[in-house]
């Protein structure tokens, strides 16, 4: 068992796995937790070779990142992403309290759970933006300078968190986080009001060193089974 602050982490053959953690862990310690553990030895993930290759991968922004990395630039959120992201279509309002409200009806889901896995479904997110020919999202990543990453200490959750070897719960609980932060960042964006997400954990906490984990572990498995063919 491989433990940092609050927050234990096993490794599970060759991969990492989210094991236990006390009611007050948040999503910041989980990150510790993870990028320690990720350089047990053994594993794949126990180096970094300094590429940049993972810095050309898509990088989703959430509603975090993109408050904090409009806050080192100096600029409201809206003027960061006029620069630096890449924004999917808006999404259409109507038919979201449409298709929640239908499903709660008729397969007796309280609000939240037919919300969430409608979110779960549901939303393209805002990308950080490349540089380079091939338009925006071709290339690397705009902060990466001579291979390192010029953003380093307010880089996304994604570049944080991220490991390709994750173990079942840790992988929900970090689709879950990714999931509930696009429609944080359609909120930040004036796209979606704050009511129509009350259930969302982002909006009633400062940042992922103030978000609790366990606000993260909703397992909507046997939901997306019932009503796979809604989407």
């Amino acid at each position: 068992m491989l433990g940092w602050p609050m927050v234990e982490i096993g490794v599970q053959g060759n991969r990492l796995e989210l094991q236990h953690y006390p009611p007050d862990a948040t999503v910041a310690a989980l990150c510790e937790a993870v990028e320690g553990a990720r350089r047990a030895p053994g594993l794949k993930t126990v180096g970094c070779h300094v590429c940049g290759e993972c810095c050309r991968d898509p990088v989703p922004l959430l509603g975090y990142d993109i408050e904090r990395l409009a806050a080192e630039a100096g600029v409201p959120p809206a003027s960061f992403a006029a620069d630096f992201v890449v924004l999917p279509e808006r999404p259409d309002l109507k038919q979201r309290r449409r298709t929640i409200a239908d499903m709660a009806r008729q397969h007796g889901l309280t609000a939240s759970q037919a919300t969430m896995l409608y979110e779960h479904n549901n939303g393209e997110p805002p990308l950080l933006a490349k540089k380079g020919a091939g338009g925006p999202t071709a290339g690397p990543c705009v902060f990466l300078v001579d291979l390192l990453c010029s953003i380093y200490a307010a880089r996304p959750f994604i570049c944080q968190l991220y490991v390709c070897n994750m173990g079942p719960r840790l992988e929900a609980v970090f689709d879950t986080l990714v999931r509930q932060g696009v429609w944080h960042a359609y909120h930040l964006l004036g796209w979606v009001p704050a009511a129509d997400l009350a259930h969302n954990p982002c909006l009633h906490h400062r940042g992922y060193d103030d978000l609790p984990l366990a606000a993260l572990e909703t397992d909507l498995s046997e939901l997306q089974e019932q009503l796979f063919f809604y989407f």
